[in-house]
This record gives structure tokens, C-alpha cells and sequence, in this order.
């Protein structure tokens, strides 16, 4: 897991390959938008929670919902974007936050924390807007905040939602929990939400 402060651009990071989520500049009359660094190291694997994990293993963007922790894989990430208005659709249920502007496109936004029968993510005014790219479209999922990037094999057992200790939600999106306690995190799938949120 990452563990300290992000690196500063003075850290020295550049002993490894440095990536960041792309974003192509700031929206005028909006916040700018929030890069992730993800600093990968040239060694042939890399430790998380105390094991030896293979490069070649995915990364996950970790984010917060509720007071849990969940990751999206962060090859279907776009952009990391601060609160910003949306404008609600009628006739539709809590899960769908409405749409956003980004630089001249119209991007329906739902609310991961009303998705996995939780606390709704857009009640924080702080919340995050993670941009998700899904069958040609970009789309977006509200959550309480992003923590970090990290890199894990995918679990190899899926869980019920009462496995996992969620009240609810869709349970083929639940790939199964990497790592534990305070580090700790439930992988979550947005390709199997966004298709039955998009019917």
C-alpha cells in the first residue's frame, strides 16, 4: 500500500518511471482538477502490505465511501475531479447524481455510495468525481475522497455483499478485498454498474 506523504516534485523521484492520471487542464469557473503520482520503481516486483507483488500486477485507484475503503482499476480512470454542480435528471433514483460539464462534454454522474447501498457520497460538499471511461463513454461515479494509488493482483475470491460487510449492492462488481484493516481495501469492478445503471 502507499504508505507517507505523496513525493514532492523535489523527492528524487525520478529513480523510478513517474505517471500520473491524465488530465488536459483546467475547466475556466471550476477548481483545477487533482493528479495522482504514481511512482513506480524499476525493481522486478514491489511490496504492499508486507508481500511481494509483480509489476505486472494491476494498479487501483483507493478511494473512500462511507468510511470504507473500495479501488477501481486505474486503467478505466480518466480524471480525478474536485465537487462541481450537477444537474439532477427527473424521474431518477438516488444512484443518479445528474450531469456535469467537462471541458464542452455532458458527463451523467452517479453516486457510488447510493450504488453499494451506503450513504450517498454526494451529501459531502468535498466529495470527488472519479471520470470513468466505460464503452466509449466517460462517465463518472461521485465518492467521499481519493487516497491513493497502489498495486495488487486481482483477489482470486469473490465475496457476497456480506462477505464483504456491506448492507447491499451489486454483488458481480465485488472482486474480493486486497489487503486488511486500516489498509485495506474491497476491488470493485465499474464495468458490470455502469452497464445495468445505463439501461
Amino acid at each position: 500500500m502507499w504508505r507517507g506523504s505523496p513525493p514532492r516534485p523535489n523527492d528524487g523521484v525520478d529513480r523510478g518511471r513517474v505517471s500520473t492520471l491524465s488530465c488536459l487542464g483546467p475547466t475556466p469557473g471550476f477548481p483545477p482538477p487533482i493528479f495522482l503520482v504514481v511512482v513506480v520503481h524499476p525493481a522486478e516486483s514491489v511490496a504492499i502490505d508486507g508481500d511481494a507483488v509483480s509489476t505486472e500486477a494491476p494498479q487501483w485507484v483507493v478511494f473512500a465511501c462511507a468510511g470504507r475503503r473500495f479501488g477501481v482499476p486505474m486503467a478505466s480512470v480518466r480524471e480525478i475531479l474536485p465537487a462541481r454542480p450537477a444537474t439532477r435528471l427527473p424521474g431518477c433514483g438516488p444512484e443518479v447524481l445528474g450531469l456535469v460539464g467537462r471541458r464542452g462534454r455532458v458527463v451523467t454522474t452517479f453516486d457510488f455510495g447510493a450504488v453499494m447501498a451506503l450513504r450517498q457520497a454526494a451529501a459531502n460538499p468535498g466529495h470527488r468525481l472519479l471520470l470513468i471511461e466505460h464503452d466509449d463513454k466517460l462517465l463518472g461515479f461521485a465518492v467521499d475522497d481519493v487516497i491513493a494509488v497502489v498495486r495488487a493482483a486481482e483477489p482470486e475470491t469473490r465475496p457476497s455483499a456480506g462477505e464483504a460487510g456491506l448492507p447491499g449492492g451489486p454483488e458481480d462488481a465485488m472482486l474480493g478485498a486486497i489487503g486488511a484493516g486500516d489498509d485495506g481495501f474491497l476491488a470493485i469492478d465499474p464495468r458490470p454498474i455502469l452497464t445495468r445503471l445505463l439501461r
